[in-house]
């Protein structure tokens, strides 16, 4: 060892420990957070509050049973979920750890609904949809990313979601009214395309307690569910609804492998018996009218209230007004106002204010290109932070662990939603935001991906050039180009 490199060693020994750095202080902090002693969370206050949120915010649980709105549960559960996270000092749950694009996103498109308001075709009721709606929503969104703890945290609040849509659909399969398309009307202001959506995105996380219930009469629990959802889906009779049951179906017998593959064969044909057992003839008689779209006023293109029609007048408003829309929750003002017909032969006549039936369309129209472009941004970061938890799910595993199974079933929600709600108007769904907040929360579980630093040891200094000897005097080298030594 070189001289100097041993009298710093010497030096380093007699020299007392320094404090170590702030950010190597909060990397031990982080990895202790992530160790298996810390991930040992159970129901607290925060999270029961924020689980009758989601009862009541999504599954409108205040309408199902009367007593509840008496005793005004919504508002005592939001209050209750405000007030517990500002008393909460769990580091886990600080909003500085919500550093993710999903959030990021989420607040852009809240900023561009803000911004959207004094171009807005309305300015008065795009700011009442914000504080009336969207406000709820986004600090609901914002509250579930936060108070994520650890995995046993994302699977309760994925069971109350279960549970909800549980519930849910065996009130609707006991009510007896219909609407004169054989229909079976939706509760607490649901029709029964928004509810179908809703139980559709539900199916994967019932199917995901299925395999992984603890125990065996939770199992059993869960499959019944799986009957009695598809059995509602059945009942609400939505074209939309089938097409995203068949491309959910495909995506737990393929691609949901975390999963063993007798539970996904399983659960696809307990939910084709459910769907067959409790439709009726005139279902089966809608269903078919999928086969022959061209018969459709929908899609025929012969009707100003037909699908096509709509979103072919939606992209038009999207693109005069690219920036920020006819803003937020305006679509309908669009169409008494700037469609062919408000400003055509029929101005001033009684011009019917229908909404997108499209999803993608209704935020493009109401918040531009750029609240577009970010909603799709949104959608896909969500996936793929949960495809980067299926590759490398916190605390090992491998692809066919639990918390790999529930990134897969996070997912399929998120494929059932981009299926239905091309057809449905929920832009600003509460049980899409509420998904998203979920997928923020668990994807701060896994630790980020360390950058190499360059290697900063101390090397050994290289030795010092030695000058070339020269020959004594008079000497003669051979090759010598010196003519006095020749």
């Amino acid at each position: 060892m070189p001289h100097y490199l041993a009298r710093r060693n010497s030096l380093r020994a007699l020299t007392p420990a320094a404090p170590m750095p702030g950010s190597l202080r909060r990397g031990q902090a982080r990895r202790a957070s992530l160790s298996p002693k810390a991930q040992q969370t159970s129901w607290d206050v925060l999270l029961i509050s924020l689980g009758a949120m989601l009862l009541t915010y999504i599954w409108r649980f205040q309408s199902i049973f009367s007593p509840l709105a008496i005793l005004q549960v919504t508002a005592l559960a939001s209050l209750g979920a405000y007030g517990m996270y500002l008393l909460d000092r769990d580091p886990r749950r600080r909003l500085s750890r919500l550093k993710s694009p999903i959030i990021y996103l989420v607040c852009a498109i809240l900023a561009l609904m803000v911004f959207s308001i004094p171009g807005s075709l309305w300015p008065g009721g795009s700011a009442g949809f914000i504080y009336r709606h969207f406000i709820k929503t986004f600090i609901l969104t914002i509250l579930l990313a936060a108070s994520i703890r650890s995995f046993a945290d994302v699977e309760r609040l994925a069971a109350v979601t279960a549970v909800g849509a549980t519930v849910y659909a065996t009130k609707v399969i006991m009510q007896s009214f219909v609407d004169p398309s054989f229909r079976t009307r939706g509760l607490g202001g649901y029709d029964p395309n928004d509810y179908s959506m809703l139980l559709i995105c539900s199916i994967p996380l019932i199917v995901y307690f299925v395999a992984v219930a603890k125990s065996r009469l939770l199992r059993l629990a869960a499959a019944v569910a799986v009957v009695v959802v598809t059995g509602a889906i059945a009942r609400g009779g939505s074209r939309a609804a089938f097409v995203g049951f068949v491309i959910v179906g495909v995506y737990l017998l393929i691609v949901f492998r975390a999963l063993p593959k007798r539970v996904r064969i399983g659960a696809v044909v307990v939910s084709i018996a459910g769907l067959s057992f409790l439709a009726s003839d005139e279902y089966w008689e809608r269903m078919r009218t999928l086969l022959n779209p061209q018969e459709d006023y929908n899609w025929s293109g012969r009707s100003y209230g037909g699908r096509m029609e709509i979103w072919k007048r939606g992209v038009s408003y999207m693109l005069r007004r690219p920036l920020l829309g006819v803003g937020v929750g305006r679509f309908g003002t669009a169409e008494g106002r700037l469609s062919e017909r408000a400003q055509g032969p029929d101005f001033g006549t009684g011009i019917r204010w229908v909404s997108p039936h499209n999803s993608f369309v209704e935020i493009g129209a109401e918040l531009g290109v750029t609240g577009l472009l970010t909603f799709l941004a949104l959608i896909g970061i969500s996936v793929r932070a949960m495809w980067r938890i299926i590759r490398a799910p916190p605390g090992g595993g491998g692809r066919s662990s639990p918390q790999a199974a529930m990134a897969q079933a996070l997912i399929g929600t998120l494929l059932g939603y981009v299926v239905v709600g091309f057809f449905l108007s929920q832009a600003y769904s509460t049980y899409l935001y509420a998904t998203f907040g979920i997928v923020a929360g668990y994807a701060k579980l896994s630790p980020p991906k360390r950058r190499r630093r360059p290697d900063r040891r101390p090397t050994a200094a290289p030795a010092e050039r030695q000058p070339m000897a020269m020959p004594p005097a008079g000497v003669a080298y051979p090759y010598s180009s010196d003519p006095g030594t020749e």
